[in-house]
């Protein structure tokens, strides 16, 4: 279990913030930044994000001309879908996956990564642990930074190490000016890239390296925090 997670996570570049879930509150957002995005709208998103982690992402040159898969669809805890999972094809091969919103108030790419797609490894667990198993009737539920669960229902689920997990009822949102990277407890050499929203033309500039150190968010109870905005239409987060 420990070597998947060091296969699947090590490379994992995640475009969020997380704290612990301290309560559920009401926020406002920002006009434009409300509604969900569809497949059809993510699918775009996904396809330009191949290209820019070949030319800025060490070990990520393989990917410059991929394909991707239809969508796995994943929800938050209430039921309103939280991302699309796109699998990355290299040679027609799975070689990674990446992660695109499916609410427009989070930044479009939430997370990327060499290794096994999370729904495949979620598919297996829930085909040997849930009689009847099938993702139509079990949904997938991803609703922070490496919570990747298959829903029971009752408010529990099984998460990507096979474990039987409480599932928030409610996930606290908030903004925040300080981004984290997640990944499998190792250390990178990353850049921070500019992202157009939704409306725009969707468009990364590195601005420069910067070390930092990845860890696995493992708290259940955890929340999606959006990146601080910069002026009209951008924000400034890490990949």
């Amino acid at each position: 279990m420990k070597k998947w997670m060091t296969r699947t996570f090590v490379a994992v570049f995640a475009v969020l913030v997380l704290s612990s879930l301290t309560g559920a509150l009401s926020m406002v957002l920002p006009k434009g930044h409300t509604g969900s995005v569809t497949p059809a709208e993510a699918m775009p998103v996904a396809q330009r994000h191949p290209q820019w982690a070949s030319s800025n992402v060490p070990n990520f040159e393989d990917w410059k001309n991929a394909k991707l898969s239809l969508p796995v669809v994943y929800y938050f805890p209430n039921g309103t879908k939280s991302a699309y999972e796109f699998t990355v094809l290299v040679k027609g091969k799975p070689d990674g996956f990446i992660l695109v919103a499916a609410q427009r108030y989070m930044p479009p790419v939430l997370e990327f990564g060499k290794g096994e797609a999370p729904s495949k490894r979620l598919g297996r667990i829930g085909a040997v642990r849930i009689q009847g198993f099938l993702t139509k009737q079990h949904r997938l539920l991803y609703y922070g930074g490496l919570s990747y669960s298959v829903e029971l229902g009752n408010g529990k689920a099984i998460d990507i190490h096979g474990r039987i997990v409480s599932v928030p009822k409610a996930v606290k949102l908030e903004f925040s000016h300080k981004p984290y990277i997640l990944s499998a407890e190792a250390t990178s050499d990353i850049h921070r890239r500019c992202l157009l929203t939704w409306k725009s033309i969707f468009q990364m500039c590195q601005l420069g390296p910067q070390r930092m150190t990845m860890t696995i968010q493992s708290r259940i109870l955890t929340t999606w925090v959006p990146v601080m905005t910069h002026g009209p239409g951008v924000t400034d987060v890490p990949t």
